[in-house]
C-alpha cells in the first residue's frame, strides 16, 4: 500500500496516528453510523493522509465530519433515492484498477430554488456514500468523471456548487482517486475556475481537464467496455438533439 496507509507507515506517521486517538480520547467526535462501516484505524489514516498528516487540521476535521453527517440527517435517507443516470451525478461501474465510477453531468440539473440546490448536494453525498459502502475489499477511493457535453449558463448553480464542496470536503476526505474532466469548451472556463477556487489543492492536483479530444485520457482510467466509454463515443458523434436522447 501507499505510504500513510494501513499497513504502510513510517515511525512519525504512527507517532501522529496515535497523537490524534490521544486528542480524540479526550474529545471525542460525536458517532454516527459511518464509523461502525469503516475500520478506526483506517478512518483516522484517511484524515489524516488528507492533511498532511497535521494532527490538529485531522482533529477538526473528524468533528467536522460527525457534524455534517449529522446535519444533513445521511442516514436518514433512503436507498431509492440514490441518484440515477437521469440526475446530475450517479454510480457507474468500476475503474481499471476497480474503484466505482462515478459520473456527474451537471447539464441534467436546473435549480428551481436555493432549497432544490442545498437538496441535491445532500442527495448527491447520499449517492457517493452508498458506492464507499458498495467498494470492494481494499478500495478506499472513487474515480470521477465530469462531463461538460451540454452545459449552458441555466445549469451553472453557484449554490449547489458551494453545498456540493463544503459537504464533500467535510464528509469524503481523500476518497478522491482520480478526476477526468471531458468535453470542456472554452465557454465555461470561468465556471470551471469558480469550481477550482474552491477546491482544496490536494484535490486540485488530481483533476485532469480535457476538451472534446479525450478519448485517450478517458481510457487510461476506464477499461474499454465501461458503459459510459460507449456512451460517450455515441454521443460524441451524435447531433444535440440525439445526443440528448441516448441512454
Amino acid at each position: 500500500p501507499p505510504s500513510g496507509m494501513l499497513g504502510n507507515l513510517t515511525s512519525e506517521q504512527e507517532r501522529v496516528y496515535l497523537e490524534l486517538e490521544r486528542r480524540l480520547a479526550t474529545a471525542p467526535e460525536q458517532e454516527t453510523t459511518a464509523h461502525v462501516r469503516e475500520d478506526r484505524k483506517r478512518r483516522l489514516l484517511r484524515m489524516l493522509r488528507s492533511t498532511k498528516f497535521d494532527v490538529e487540521l485531522a482533529f477538526q476535521g473528524v468533528h467536522a465530519h460527525s457534524v455534517c453527517w449529522r446535519s444533513i440527517r445521511m442516514d436518514a435517507f433512503e436507498e431509492e433515492q440514490e441518484l440515477d443516470s437521469t440526475n446530475m451525478m450517479y454510480v457507474c461501474g468500476e475503474d481499471r484498477v476497480g474503484r466505482p465510477v462515478i459520473i456527474s453531468r451537471m447539464c441534467t440539473h436546473i435549480s428551481t430554488s436555493t432549497e432544490h440546490s442545498k437538496k441535491m448536494a445532500c442527495l448527491c453525498a447520499f449517492t457517493m456514500q452508498r458506492a464507499i459502502e458498495r467498494m470492494s475489499h481494499g478500495i478506499e477511493q472513487v474515480a470521477l468523471v465530469y462531463d461538460c457535453k451540454g452545459l449552458a449558463p441555466r445549469n451553472m448553480d453557484v449554490t449547489l456548487v458551494r453545498e456540493f464542496v463544503r459537504v464533500f470536503s467535510e464528509l469524503f476526505p481523500e476518497r478522491l482517486g482520480k478526476v477526468v474532466v471531458i468535453n470542456m469548451h472554452w465557454t465555461m472556463l470561468w465556471f470551471w475556475k469558480l469550481i477550482s477556487s474552491l477546491l482544496h489543492p490536494v484535490t486540485r492536483a488530481k483533476i485532469a481537464v480535457h476538451g472534446a479530444d479525450f478519448e485517450k485520457p478517458l481510457s487510461e482510467v476506464l477499461p474499454d467496455g465501461h458503459p459510459y466509454v460507449h456512451y460517450v463515443r455515441a454521443a460524441k458523434a451524435a447531433t444535440p438533439a440525439d445526443a440528448a436522447r441516448l441512454p
